[in-house]
């Protein structure tokens, strides 16, 4: 059965759907009605009263308004135009939106509208009252002297992050958005996910990283897969060719698998690593280090390939999983475990239908933050719990939750069987507990891997052993916590100087992130893509493409 119907859209008959309202209507036919507070991810709020329409001689907000059969809708008209102009001029007023000295001019709403409408001066006066700048956060600026009240940031927060940081006090032109109970944002329960500054129609929330970095005009972006942890989230990058330089990074609002969340790590970190970086090759001969050019220490590196073990992380792409497999046949380790403790038997888009949630011993917010988001959504809206499984106290602290001790939780598993939709999810299990949950047939699995790559390496056939042999080669970033003993000749391929470099008979300078292209496999067993967005700072070597060894001479 054909669900669509029709209104008249400014004279023409125009098909529609249930659930669009009047402006998705008008948008998906082309017709343009300007609107500020509204943003394609966030729950209509219909503040901003720029997208009003005429409804058969009635004026209302298109963008709460649902579509119904038989509207006759009127977009343009004088009386609409006045209306949206003296709207424009009271927002104008409302604080100092002085665009010549602000970081998003030529790239905000408020001004697009202000050109749209030829706004050539301002009806009421105007940069009569100051307004708070809080710049306490570490990556994020809020100057009230731009925000225009639309409350995108603070729906962002509650509604598509399921944060609840921001909030509203004072009212009339008095009103502010702050964070928790009126603290300052750098010290308020915010967790860096960044969503505010996405959906920020003006100057108002800004990213300091990113601030007078490029304008739109220079900007190159390129989508991609987040490759600081295995959710795989995709993301837009934003790089300048010009310094060479990725500007910011914002989430995609309709790609899989988390729509546009992100977290800390993946938005911020990603360009905030502050790991001196290696830019050429040493040699360690007795206590002397001496620098040497990459061709000849890819060329010792070549000749003594035949002679060891290597071992990789979870962060090489599959491409160089592949080209050092060719290179050891069966002498190619992983540092850290590639096998779940249970395999899993749920999907990322599971945690929006789940009824209850079942956490061992993670934090969600500092590790996986955009599935704490999917998480965090779900129980604010009452329409999950959540049971916390040896968790810190200040794990989801927020949250009405069920916080249990392992013992206290194998102890009462009657109430988890008696779930409809329930997901655990676990990074490591032990015995008592993988056998419990083996047996709890209703109780879906989501296996959270400590590495971005981690079902790369298994897929590959690379299992984990431990470092041992008169000759190793380590491939990888993350080396903290390995215990490589004290082999004879022992060769490092990093970006990042490290504890290990510091001891390395060879150290070899490679790609990373933004500077190579590849693949990876998320946790749901599906391939990502990488790109390059920047030229490495000096001749590096990328592992994908190693040569091959030196033949030995008869």
């Amino acid at each position: 059965m054909d669900s669509k119907f029709t209104i008249t859209l400014n004279g023409k008959e125009v098909e529609a759907l249930p659930g669009q309202t009047v402006l998705d209507v008008a948008r998906s036919h082309g017709v343009p009605i300007p609107a500020l507070c509204h943003h394609k991810a966030l729950i209509p709020r219909g503040s901003c009263r720029l997208c009003v329409v005429e409804d058969s001689g009635r004026v209302r907000a298109s963008c709460t308004s649902p579509a119904e059969p038989g509207m006759n809708i009127v977009t343009e008209s004088p009386r609409l135009r006045a209306a949206r102009e003296m709207v424009l001029q009271l927002i104008f007023t409302g604080r100092n939106h002085y665009c010549m000295y602000c970081e998003v001019s030529g790239n905000c709403e408020l001004q697009d509208l202000g050109y749209d409408f030829g706004m050539d001066h301002f009806t009421f006066p105007t940069y009569e009252k100051r307004f708070p700048v809080d710049n306490s956060h570490e990556f994020i600026l809020l100057d009230h002297n731009r925000c225009v009240l639309c409350g995108r940031c603070i729906r962002a927060c509650a509604d598509q992050a399921g944060h609840y940081v921001l909030t509203e006090k004072s009212r009339g032109y008095r009103t502010l958005v702050v964070a928790d109970l009126d603290v300052p944002l750098g010290s308020s329960s915010c967790v860096s996910c960044g969503s505010c500054v996405q959906v920020c129609p003006t100057g108002a929330f800004i990213e300091k990283r990113s601030a007078y970095q490029g304008k739109k005009e220079q900007i190159k972006t390129v989508q991609m897969a987040c490759d600081r942890c295995p959710v795989g989230c995709t993301i837009d990058v934003h790089g300048n060719p010009e310094t060479n330089s990725v500007v910011k990074i914002h989430g995609d609002w309709d790609a899989p698998p988390t729509f546009g969340l992100l977290c800390r790590t993946g938005r911020y970190l990603s360009l905030f690593d502050g790991r001196p970086r290696l830019t050429k090759a040493t040699i360690r001969q007795d206590s002397e280090v001496a620098d040497i050019p990459l061709d000849k220490a890819l060329n010792l590196f070549m000749s003594r390939i035949d002679q060891g073990r290597a071992y990789v992380d979870g962060s090489l792409y599959n491409e160089e999983l592949a080209r050092l497999k060719e290179l050891f046949p069966g002498r190619l380790f992983s540092l850290n475990p590639v096998t779940p403790p249970l395999p899993s038997t749920a999907r990322i888009g599971d945690l929006g239908d789940a009824d209850l949630f079942v956490l061992f011993r993670l934090d969600l917010d500092r590790e996986y933050g955009a599935l704490g988001s999917l998480v965090k959504k779900r129980v604010r809206s009452g329409a999950a719990r959540l049971v916390l499984v040896d968790a810190a106290p200040e794990v989801f602290e927020k949250l009405p939750a069920e916080r249990l001790s392992s013992e206290a939780f194998l102890a009462r598993l009657d109430r988890v069987e008696g779930a409809g939709a329930a997901v655990a999810l676990y990074r490591d299990l032990d015995d008592k507990e993988k056998e419990a949950l083996q047996k709890m047939e209703s109780l879906r699995r989501l296996w959270l891997p400590g590495e971005t790559n981690t079902l790369g390496l298994a897929r590959h056939g690379i299992g984990h052993a431990p470092v041992t042999g008169d000759t190793v080669f380590l491939f990888g970033e993350n080396f903290q916590g390995i215990d490589v003993g004290n082999p004879g000749f022992l060769a490092c391929f990093t970006p990042h100087e490290n504890g290990v470099t510091e001891k390395a008979a060879l150290v070899v300078p490679t790609l990373k992130g933004f500077e190579k292209q590849g693949t990876l496999f998320n946790l749901e067993g599906e391939i990502t893509t990488r790109s390059a967005v920047v030229t490495p700072p000096a001749p590096l070597a990328d592992i994908a493409k190693l040569p091959p060894p030196i033949p030995e001479k008869r």
